[in-house]
């Protein structure tokens, strides 16, 4: 007899089996609830019509975890997500969206998205542009975010959402190093979708030797977009390369600021203020509040 089986049995006392019940009770129902919140999760992946490599090449991919609710159908919404540094997902599963920081401050409050039947997309850089060594990218920096080989590669996988997932309106997010894709492709697809949302902005370039990765930011002229965008950011963000101070001057009228939060570890980690630690629930309100408000993203058609 097991020790949870002596503890259910009539011979133990009314108090202790009164404990044991409730607890396996409660682990049910706390199983039950996990399910049942699970997002559906997929990958999709479209090939971009390209070879990668010298001696052996292979065909050019593009992956996307797609994340929905569970609960709800979702409505033709999907919010794009370029996750922060290094800046790839590499994509090889469909529960990789909850492993190295892929989801950033989502991890804790994608429901609030996806309760209101927002699909959201974990996307990746192509297959031609992975490499990660030491924790530091060794492709897909600012000269392909910047190019419009990025967009029309992200346009790609656009039309296979809108083929496979009915996914008819679309909303580009990227998080620090993400918000050079964010913000390039907001430039580039500017009339293929409802609006943009750059969280904790990069201002500026890594410190060397990563130099490359932020260096297009000067050439970034937002001022001819036809499409509405946000700036979301933390007042007390101390990442160096992503000051609040300069996002405030530059797009004080397209920014919602954050305050409070509980801060732990690096200033430019995903505990910290750089990512909404201790708020991460009130951050994917703003977002979903600003989509209601201020675009054409969640309007009945």
């Amino acid at each position: 007899m097991t020790q949870l089986q002596a503890l259910l049995s009539p011979q133990c006392n009314s108090w202790r089996r009164w404990i044991a019940w409730s607890l396996l009770l409660w682990g049910f129902a706390a199983v039950a609830l996990a399910q049942a919140q699970a997002p559906n999760a997929k990958i999709l992946q479209v090939d971009l019509g390209r070879m990668d490599g010298v001696f052996s090449p292979t065909p050019t991919f593009m992956r996307s975890i797609v994340l929905s609710s569970s609960e709800r159908t979702p409505n033709g919404t999907a919010l794009l997500w370029f996750r922060g540094w290094p800046g790839l997902a590499q994509i090889k599963d469909a529960s990789d969206w909850k492993e190295r920081g892929n989801l950033n401050f989502f991890l804790k409050s994608l429901d609030v998205l996806l309760q209101e039947g927002i699909t959201f997309v974990l996307m990746d850089c192509p297959s031609d542009q992975w490499g990660v060594a030491q924790g530091h990218p060794q492709r897909c920096n600012d000269s392909y975010r910047e190019s419009p080989l990025h967009a029309e590669d992200v346009r790609q996988m656009m039309s296979l959402l809108k083929a496979q997932e009915n996914i008819q309106r679309f909303v580009i997010m990227g998080h620090s190093y993400g918000s050079i894709s964010s913000r390039w492709l907001a430039m580039r697809l500017d009339r293929e979708i409802e609006g943009s949302i750059h969280s904790a902005s990069m201002t500026g370039p890594v410190r060397v030797p990563m130099e490359r990765y932020g260096a297009s930011v000067p050439r970034m002229d937002m001022s001819k977009l036809t499409s509405p965008y946000l700036f979301l950011h933390h007042e007390n963000d101390a990442c160096a390369t992503t000051s609040y101070a300069t996002i405030r001057s530059m797009f004080a009228d397209h920014l919602i600021s954050l305050r409070g939060g509980s801060p732990f570890g690096d200033v430019c980690g995903g505990k910290h203020y750089h990512s909404y630690g201790g708020i991460e629930v009130e951050a994917a309100q703003a977002v979903l509040d600003w989509m209601k408000q201020r675009t054409q993203a969640l309007t009945p058609r």
